[in-house]
């Protein structure tokens, strides 16, 4: 008999270390060194946002009640899912942010891969905070429960892209004896891809067209196109949009019926081709009028004239228009590119009557960005050089915009806490039998302004108090008061809120003396002499 040696059994300490060794792929592409040096520099432009624990208004709704579901009336089905199982408390501080710069900083790898880019140059690093710390960001991490999600989405918004980007590489290879495939996957996971990111956030999907584009634009310029290269990716364009519209309105109906919701009100808002259709010429002059502002640099928006902005923009239309060696007809394509993209982010606007919010544009940091780096990278010395001046430049006023408009929110804060205490304090001088194991119902009239020297953008909430805004609210006002701990105030109903009109209007406004005092079972705060929501608005 013919022995065979035997393989000896590998000992405990051999294997323990191969497992210790042993490293998931999916592990080592998510914590690589150069996505962690991108999260050290969004620490830096994030460092007083994560640093400090601010609450910003609508934060009291998602902090004192179920709030989750909200999501799902405005169409956010997968920032509903995630607001539901992973982070049902997103009025905490660090974390909301933290996730926001970690999913931001992968999404910006994916996202330069998209454009061929597989290993970071110092030009990549220094344009990073454009992508994740423009100002407008801001004005989104202002809410807590929305930037906690929205660094998903815009990582899921950049994988869309990536397979945009391999759909294109199908469609350049131009081989003779190889028909060409159809990427049917590609599209498909692009489709599921931008589906979520959009489930998130709608705006999401302007940051994916802005995106793409500048992909295409970066073949076209480097001669790899044609037009007929150019109708195929048109095409494919429209499929990932097509099959990501598909799944979102399926996702979004399911979630719908699940949750018995019809109510479709706030998309409409923001969904009005009436507007438009009565008068093309004002808001057209209006859309114009909110590019200027956003990529002029505006204080309205900023809080300073951040006047390195259009520079930056203007250096990379220079480095894209001076590529040496393109045809007329390629450099021709590539300034008509360049105006689509610089556009894109403003789509939606021709839906409001000319109007969004800041908060949506999420794809104005794609496209400034973009035109960073084409300066950045530009062939001519000149203009790179430039460019990294302007850059720099940027940067400050970045860091300069970001804290300058959350002093105002900082001081509005501790204006909301000394606030409150009075009130409450006022609200137990005029009960003299007064127990904090009692429940009380009050009701406020007006609102309390908050006086400040330092900017409030408009479209913004930030910096406003919770005794001010909507002309004063009360839903607001005591969700506040119970997140300090004052508890125990309940809120008037409505029969009773229009009876006591007659007897606010013969009350002194606070701080006065009987600017608070108790009627029967109702204690009375009159703030202004303005009445409140929803008295201030016309019927």
């Amino acid at each position: 008999m013919k022995l065979t040696p035997q393989r000896s059994a590998p000992s405990d300490e051999s294997r323990a270390t191969g497992l210790m060794q042993s490293t998931p792929t999916a592990i080592s592409s998510w914590f690589r060194l150069d996505i962690l040096a991108l999260l050290a520099i969004f620490f830096v432009f994030y460092f007083y946002k994560m640093a400090h624990f601010s609450l910003s208004i609508d934060d009291e709704l998602e902090a004192t009640q179920t709030y989750s579901s909200v999501w799902a009336l405005t169409g956010r089905w997968a920032g509903y899912l995630f607001d539901k199982y992973l982070l049902p408390q997103s009025t905490i501080p660090f974390l909301p942010v933290f996730l926001f710069g970690f999913f931001a900083s992968v999404s910006y790898v994916v996202s330069l891969r998209a454009f061929a880019v597989r290993k970071l140059a110092p030009a990549h690093y220094a344009a990073f905070p454009i992508y994740a710390a423009f100002p407008t960001w801001i004005f989104l991490a202002a809410f807590a429960a929305n930037i906690a999600s929205a660094g998903i989405g815009l990582l899921f918004m950049a994988c869309a892209a990536y397979r945009y980007r391999r759909i294109l590489d199908v469609l350049c290879t131009h081989l003779a004896d190889r028909p060409q495939k159809i990427p049917l996957l590609d599209i498909a996971a692009g489709g599921i891809f931008l589906a979520i990111s959009i489930g998130i956030y709608q705006s999401f999907i302007f940051a994916f067209f802005a995106l793409s584009l500048a992909v295409v634009l970066t073949m076209w310029l480097q001669d790899r196109a044609t037009w007929k290269f150019l109708r195929q990716s048109a095409a494919a364009l429209a499929s990932i949009t097509i099959v990501a519209l598909v799944i979102y309105e399926i996702a979004d109906n399911i979630l719908r019926f699940l949750l018995n919701l019809s109510d479709r009100s706030y998309l409409g808002a923001f969904l009005d081709w009436r507007l438009m259709l009565q008068s093309p010429l004002t808001t057209a002059l209006k859309v114009w009028r909110a590019m200027t502002d956003i990529y002029g640099g505006t204080p309205d928006f900023y809080g300073l004239h951040a006047f390195a902005f259009p520079l930056v923009l203007l250096f990379g239309v220079c480095g894209i228009a001076s590529i040496p060696s393109l045809r007329p007809s390629a450099r021709a394509g590539a300034c008509v590119f360049a105006a689509c993209i610089l556009g894109v982010p403003f789509l939606q606007h021709f839906l409001a009557d000319g109007f969004m919010p800041i908060r949506t544009l999420v794809a104005v940091p794609i496209v400034v960005w973009f035109f960073c780096m084409a300066g950045l990278t530009s062939t001519h010395r000149r203009i790179a050089t430039g460019a990294a001046l302007v850059l720099f430049v940027a940067l400050f006023q970045i860091l300069y915009s970001s804290t300058l408009l959350q002093t105002a929110n900082y001081f509005v804060r501790v204006h909301d806490e000394m606030l409150a205490t009075s009130v409450y304090n006022k609200i137990i001088e005029a009960h003299p039998d007064f127990s904090a194991s009692r429940s009380y119902t009050v009701d406020f009239y007006g609102a309390k302004r908050f006086e400040t020297s330092y900017p409030r953008p408009i479209s913004s909430s930030s910096g406003w108090s919770f005794f001010e805004w909507d002309g004063g609210n009360m839903g607001r006002i005591l969700n506040y008061m119970h997140m300090m701990g004052f508890a125990n105030l309940n809120a008037a109903n409505d029969s009773q809120r229009r009876a006591d009109l007659t007897l606010f209007k013969d009350m002194p406004v606070w701080p006065a003396a009987n600017s608070v005092k108790a009627v029967g079972d109702v204690t009375l705060i009159k703030l202004s002499d303005a009445p409140g929501w929803p008295y201030n608005t016309p019927k």
